[in-house]
């Protein structure tokens, strides 16, 4: 992507995933949460328009809280990631970038949230 702005309304929304995740420490225990106040997650379909999705699974909530444009980074080679980098070529090799759009959610938590998620991939 070339850039993103900022949409407060959505960036509150994301902010408070994050919380409700970092405070339970579980996606099940964060969907509850999100169901309880009525926050349904967002999808695009294939015509690229927004449209309300009416339910939150854990892949959904695993691919928000993995989102690095909330913390202002773009991933370059993304379907390089898992594999190994010496093996590419420069221009090939997964790369972490600072975007042109601000963080929305502090690193530190974005830090956090991988780690629990990390931990229950491990658990699983």
């Amino acid at each position: 992507p070339g850039s993103y702005i900022v949409n407060e309304d959505e960036a509150s929304r994301v902010r408070k995933i994050f919380r409700h995740f970092l405070n339970t420490g579980s996606c099940t225990k964060t969907i509850l949460e999100l169901q309880k106040e009525g926050i349904k997650p967002k999808m695009t379909g294939l015509d690229g328009n927004r449209q309300a999705s009416e339910k939150w699974t854990r892949q959904k909530i695993t691919y928000l809280l993995s989102a690095t444009a909330y913390i202002g980074f773009h991933e370059v080679n993304k379907r390089n990631k898992s594999k190994d980098q010496s093996k590419l070529k420069p221009h090939q090799q997964y790369k972490l970038v600072k975007a042109t759009w601000p963080a929305i959610v502090p690193k530190a938590d974005f830090d956090t949230a991988q780690s629990l998620l990390e931990e229950g991939r491990r658990l699983e």
